[in-house]
This record gives C-alpha cells, sequence and structure tokens, in this order.
C-alpha cells in the first residue's frame, strides 16, 4: 500500500461570480508519485476551471481500520 495527499489548488466560482481559489485534498492510492499525479490529473481532466497539483507527497499509513 502507497498512499499519497495530494493537495488541488482549484478555481471556483462564487455566488457573486467572482473566482475563488480553494485547496482540494485527497488520499490517492498510488505505485508512486508520477502514477498519483496520473490519477489527480483523470479526477479533473473534465473540470471546467483552472486547477494545479500544489503538494504530493507519501503518507506513511501503518493500518487502515474499517
Amino acid at each position: 500500500m502507497n498512499y499519497w495527499l495530494a493537495k488541488v489548488k482549484v478555481d471556483q466560482e462564487t455566488s457573486r461570480g467572482t473566482i475563488k481559489k480553494i485547496t482540494e485534498q485527497f488520499v490517492v492510492d498510488a505505485v508512486n508519485a508520477t502514477d498519483a499525479e496520473v490519477k489527480i490529473t483523470k479526477e479533473y481532466e473534465s473540470y471546467p476551471m483552472d486547477w494545479e497539483i500544489d503538494t504530493l507527497k507519501q503518507m506513511r499509513i501503518i493500518k487502515i481500520i474499517e
């Protein structure tokens, strides 16, 4: 198991019509950083506004408890 924390900055339109940059966080199950970037890109490929991966770092998770 390799998990990566991805922080993605996205442009979002407010109710007043202005553009605001927000940060969304994801935990990505990926083999390496490149694989995580590919998965994030697929997630956002149809997003109509600008976005960018701000942070991508490997997480050291011992166990997932369900």
